[in-house]
């Protein structure tokens, strides 16, 4: 009984450790901040007989442009500050912040792709009110596809930055996945869990080596950026989901009958969705328009703003 009490005492001291440890790095980050010119404003975004805070920032004026960030565990509209800044010159920009992302709700909600689907069509309708270009990357790209096959009259065009959802981010997710998703989830040891996966050298080793095809591009601010956001309450919930797979989305379906013109963009030296995976997309639909990118990997529109900004001053409709 002495050994079995020790253990368990030194487990009820462990979790108690951790416990106070995931409070503390939550605390000393401090509040986030958009770093976005623009309008501060939320959207009151009605889900599941639940009212969620959905921020967004708008500027400028003429046609209108939606910014969707992609999904993964630091994901927020600070991906697309560049492009904000530089559309707002001759479009009216919103960049919205995914819920459970950024200064959005982040609620403990087991999180579906339908969820981001149906509130990119709900943004559409009710706050731009008027047809819109889509840009969005990665898995978010899959939901502005869905997004404009289910809803034409609100979709003008699409930019999609390497897009996920015929092959990657498709299929349903392994018991495997699912398991991890679900230790994400519970409260101490997921939160232990996912600051170790957000720490500064896992963000450095993942922005420098993953993300960016030139590793001087994560700068100590670009880093303080990612930390921040990853570090507020409530932020493992939504990756947690992501982890699981279950936020995949397939657009099998639905990008080969897409009516509007689409534009694809590539990083050649993209990583995680390698700049093959575009042959998929033109092949789905040959009416696709392909952009690659040199020395540029998952985030051309953050390595080469200015060429970015150009090619999409021309495509958007």
């Amino acid at each position: 009984m002495g050994r079995l009490t020790k253990a368990l005492a030194l487990a009820g001291g462990l979790v108690a450790g951790l416990g106070a440890l995931n409070t503390w790095l939550s605390w000393q980050v401090g509040p986030l901040e958009s770093d976005l010119p623009g309008n501060a404003r939320f959207y009151h975004w009605i889900r599941d007989h639940e009212v969620y805070n959905i921020f967004y920032k708008v500027t400028g004026e003429g046609s209108p442009v939606l910014l969707v960030h992609g999904i993964d565990a630091a994901a927020s509209s600070f991906e697309m500050r560049k492009p904000f800044a530089g559309l707002s010159q001759s479009h009216r920009v919103y960049a919205v912040d995914l819920l459970g992302f950024g200064l959005s709700d982040r609620p403990g909600r087991a999180y579906t792709a339908a969820d981001y689907v149906d509130l990119i069509d709900d943004f559409l309708r009710d706050v731009v009110q008027q047809p819109a270009a889509i840009v969005a990357t990665s898995l978010s790209a899959a939901y502005a596809v869905e997004v404009a096959a289910r809803a034409p009259e609100r979709v003008t065009s699409l930019l999609l930055i390497c897009p996920t959802g015929l092959e990657r981010l498709a299929d349903p997710p392994d018991p495997r996945q699912q398991q991890i998703g679900t230790i994400l989830r519970t409260p101490i040891l997921g939160s232990a869990l996912f600051n170790l996966l957000v720490s500064r050298p896992s963000l450095r080793y993942f922005l420098g080596e993953r993300t960016y095809a030139d590793p001087s591009q994560v700068t100590d601010k670009l880093l303080d950026a990612y930390y921040r956001t990853t570090h507020q309450d409530g932020a493992r919930f939504a990756p947690a989901r992501f982890i699981a797979g279950a936020l995949n989305q397939s657009v099998r379906d639905t990008y080969p009958a897409l009516e509007q013109p689409v534009q694809i963009v590539w990083g050649r030296e993209a990583k995680v969705t390698p700049v093959s995976d575009a042959n998929l997309f033109i092949r789905a639909r040959p009416q696709t328009r392909l952009k690659v990118f040199d020395r540029c990997g998952l985030l051309p529109h953050d390595e080469r703003p200015e060429e970015f900004l150009e090619l999409a001053q021309n495509v958007i409709t």
